[in-house]
């Protein structure tokens, strides 16, 4: 049922209507907005696929997604390149979603409760950002190996950056972290919904 739930896309929709209805006093910092929701939906709209595709009963490791598209873009003439250049972006992704989370910075689009409530909230933020951050930023690192490598079996979805935090001194501690910080996103996601600044 949550796996259901979930290719429905209901975040990806939010995130084309939350676009549309972006409104700054600036024309380009109205775009700019406009421009982060709808990334941020092609994103959720591709989880929903995944998810959907999971729900029919297709395969649901994005690590093996993660191989064949690595080898397919590899078989591109300039594909090592354009690997590179996609784990890079991944890494610049994941490194936002930690300066967001150590800034605080999604602050400015939530109305933060006063007291121990707002802290709270404040810290669910923070945890759970940069979690997140970590993870899809290690994904990109395994991208960017593949592509130096020249070697699709290197590439990994989320799931294969998890197992390869295993493998590293203290790993599973990390490993526990970023579960916990996950769990805190998920919690943190609840809360900004109800707190969340509407344009």
């Amino acid at each position: 049922m949550l796996v259901w739930i979930a290719a429905v896309g209901g975040l990806a929709l939010w995130l084309l209507v939350d676009g549309l209805l972006q409104r700054r006093d600036d024309a380009k910092d109205t775009w700019r907005e406009r421009l982060k929701s709808w990334g941020k939906a092609v994103v959720h709209a591709a989880v929903g696929v995944t998810a959907l595709r999971v729900a029919l009963g297709a395969g649901g490791s994005s690590s093996r997604s993660s191989r064949q598209g690595s080898a397919t873009l590899l078989g591109l003439p300039g594909g090592q390149v354009l690997l590179i250049l996609v784990g890079v972006a991944v890494v610049v992704i994941g490194g936002l979603l930690v300066r967001r989370g150590v800034t605080a910075r999604f602050t400015e689009t939530i109305r933060v409760p006063a007291g121990d409530r707002g802290r709270a909230v404040v810290a669910l933020g923070r945890v759970g950002y940069v979690a997140r951050g970590v993870a899809i930023a290690m994904v990109g690192v395994l991208f960017v190996a593949a592509a130096v490598r020249t070697d699709p079996g290197a590439a990994s979805g989320l799931d294969g950056a998890l197992r390869a935090f295993a493998g590293l001194p203290f790993g599973r501690v990390v490993l526990v972290a970023i579960g916990v910080g996950w769990i805190a996103s998920g919690v943190y996601s609840v809360v900004r919904a109800r707190l969340a600044r509407l344009h």
